[in-house]
């Protein structure tokens, strides 16, 4: 790359590349023939002008010129590809890169949890229509169903699986519907009321209750909490900083 000096109203010190080969042709041919021209003197006799300085420089600008205007698309289309194709070459690269799997790191609560079941009614196997009389899951698994007819005074708890550090969700459902209500000369219910205590050992972590005014499936999901069980060290260390008060 060489740094020309300004001409033609561009910029001064602008980039070109060009050939050497071809300038220094044309620079030689017009050498040999400013040297074979005759040197005559100047009309006031004060020196000596060549004949062939003239037709020496400006052909060479000339030339210089021409070589300006047609690199200039050149450089430009140069740059872009250079441009695309160090773009397309890093998205390449940095695609190819393999990265760590993330390892997301689940911990179990040590204590069981139990969830129970009180409501107001007696439950009913609904069959293929009405869904079972009682149903429990944690995420979108079961983990407790009942296909009979479950009286209100039967005690219902059982163990959640699975409950992680932190927050968990189970959903509960319960169907209130008789399918054999139309036969029965009972009015039904003014009121149904489902009642879901979640207990860890001795603490009860929450307690939800769910009505309806109809007899037909009661629940949702229940959003609740478990803390990490503080180690020894937690606690000795809780206790001298309460103590140094």
């Amino acid at each position: 790359m060489f740094v020309v000096p300004p001409f033609g109203g561009m910029e001064p010190g602008y980039p070109v590349k060009f050939r050497l080969k071809p300038v220094l042709r044309t620079a030689r041919s017009i050498l040999t023939k400013a040297m074979s021209q005759k040197f005559t003197a100047s009309p006031r006799g004060t020196r000596a002008q060549s004949l062939g300085e003239r037709p020496l420089l400006i052909p060479l600008y000339q030339h210089q010129f021409e070589s300006r205007s047609t690199m200039r698309p050149l450089l430009t289309l140069l740059m872009v590809a250079l441009l695309i194709g160090g773009m397309w070459g890093y998205v390449e690269f940095k695609n190819g890169v393999s990265r760590p799997a993330m390892v997301v790191e689940t911990k179990f609560a040590e204590e069981p949890t139990r969830l129970t079941i009180l409501r107001s009614a007696p439950l009913f196997d609904g069959g293929g229509l009405g869904g079972p009389a009682v149903e429990l899951a944690i995420k979108s698994k079961s983990f407790l169903t009942l296909n009979r007819t479950v009286p209100p005074e039967e005690f219902i708890e059982v163990e959640i699986p699975n409950v992680e550090i932190g927050k968990n969700t189970v959903n509960v459902a319960v169907n209130f519907e008789d399918p054999e209500a139309f036969l029965s000369a009972e009015k039904p219910l003014s009121l149904y009321a489902l009642e879901v205590i979640i207990m860890q050992g001795s603490r009860e972590l929450h307690r939800q209750t769910f009505t309806s005014g109809e007899p037909f499936i009661v629940g949702g999901d229940i959003l609740f909490q478990v803390d990490p069980v503080p180690s020894l060290s937690d606690e000795d260390n809780h206790d001298h900083a309460g103590g140094s008060h």
